[in-house]
Formats: C-alpha cells, structure tokens, sequence
C-alpha cells in the first residue's frame, strides 16, 4: 500500500514540478496573466479487484485565495496557514464507525519545511502519533526520517536534478532512478520495488510549452503498458487525461473573483 502511494505521489510531483519549469527560461510560455485555482477534478481509475472506480474532489479556498478545505467522498480535510502564507496545520477526517482523525503540524527553518507531526485520533482520543524530520542540502531536500524508521534518501545531478530516491520502509527499499533532458525536463523514471509486481517505468513526452502531454506506464511483472495523454488549456493549466485502460480524468478551475 505504501509503494503504491509512493508511487502515485512520484508521478503527482512530476507533473506539477514540470508546470512550474515550463514558466522558465526553457523556451514555454510565460507565466499565465490570470491565476487559476483548482476547484474540482473527477478521476476515474482502476481499484484492485473492483475495476474503474469514479471519485471526485472538490476544493474551497480563504479570502487570500489559500486552499481551505478539500472533501473527496468519505474523506474531508481542513487547512489552516502561519501569517507569512505557509501551511501551518492540516486534518483529516474519515467519514466511518471509527471516527478516524489525523492532524499535522508542520514547522519551517525560514522557507523550508524541516518537521512534521501527525496525531492520530480515534474516537476523539489520542491513539498514535507520529513525526517526520527534513533534510536539505542548499534548499535540495536530501533525506527524511520518520519515527517508524521509514527513510528516503535523494540523490542530485550537478544540474539540480533529483536522479535517484530510496524509499526504505525496513528491509524493503523502493528505488527511483529518473533521467532527463538537456532543459531538465524528467524524461523516464524506472521504480525498483523488493515487489516486482510493483516496480514500474515511466517516459514522459512534452509539447513545445513543456508541457507533460504522454505518459507511458509500464507495470509489474508481466510487463503491463499503459499510455495516458493529457490535454491543457490556452494558460497551461491541465484540464483532462485519458488513459487506453479506460482511465480519466478532469478538472476544473475558477479565478475566485
């Protein structure tokens, strides 16, 4: 379970770290004159033994345009920002018998974000809690540690470019080894997990604003393929995918005007 979070959490990144690069000085468009703030996206996807399954989430913002809550089926989270606008506090909460809640903390060494700690609350008691530490070099986040043992380790080119990450949850170790282009565009990543099932490999295709418009996902032992294709409005904001295993996606934006 935790590899395959590691693993969406991969590609999620990618696709966001390429949108901020694509406002660079690597020959894409400029920074979009109007700001748009996430509202919706409806991602249809495959869950184990279930087949495609449809879920949406839906996003508010505060008076200074910051993410204030995000409800997706049974699960709700709430956000709460320090005066400088970094993130301060966020909760969980589970919609069921249990009434599961889980609160995080975060702390900041000036613009980094160097602690985290979570309470987990069931039934409105304390039930377990849990910290994870950041480690930077510059402003390259090196390593994290948890308190469970869980660590990852980053590893950088003489560019920046983050080219291999261990995820090592005790004696198993998840290693990311990614490549890139000449304008430190991420071009594959290859996922070694101590699963073969669960290792993967990842090439992605760009347009001429650097913009991620083909995923191909290769998966498991056997070598499973899938393409996904993503399609961008006129100010690069990402507003569908479709993928040949029947998985999509789509999202919608406002300017909160």
């Amino acid at each position: 379970m935790k590899t395959n979070y590691y693993i969406n959490l991969l590609l999620a990144l990618t696709l966001v770290l390429n949108a901020c690069k694509k406002n660079g000085n690597n020959g894409g468009n400029p920074t979009p004159t109007v700001k748009k703030y996430l509202t919706r996206q409806v991602i249809v996807s495959y869950a184990g033994g279930i087949g495609l399954v449809s879920t949406t989430t839906d996003y508010t913002y505060d008076s200074n345009k910051r993410k204030a809550t995000e409800k997706s089926g049974k699960f709700s989270f709430t956000y709460t920002y320090y005066d400088d606008g970094k993130l301060f506090s966020s909760t969980e909460l589970v919609d069921q018998g249990d009434a599961l809640k889980f609160y995080i903390e975060y702390t900041y060494t000036g613009s980094l974000l160097t602690h985290q700690a979570e309470t987990v609350y069931k039934n409105n008691q304390d039930f377990a809690d849990y910290t994870t530490d950041y480690v930077y070099k510059g402003n390259l986040l090196t390593e994290t540690h948890s308190d469970q043992g869980v660590i990852t380790l980053n590893t950088y080119d003489s560019h920046n470019d983050l080219v291999k990450s261990e995820f090592i949850e005790g004696a198993d170790t998840t290693t990311t080894i990614s490549t890139y282009d000449s304008n430190h565009r991420k071009l594959t990543d290859t996922i070694a997990s101590a699963n073969p099932g669960q290792s993967s490999a990842h090439a992605y295709t760009y347009d001429s604003h650097n913009n991620v418009i083909k995923l191909v996902t290769t998966t498991g032992a056997t070598s499973t393929t899938v393409n996904t294709t993503y399609v961008y409005d006129s100010d690069g904001y990402l507003t569908s995918y479709s993928a040949d295993n029947g998985g999509h996606g789509t999202y919608t934006y406002s300017t909160l005007n």
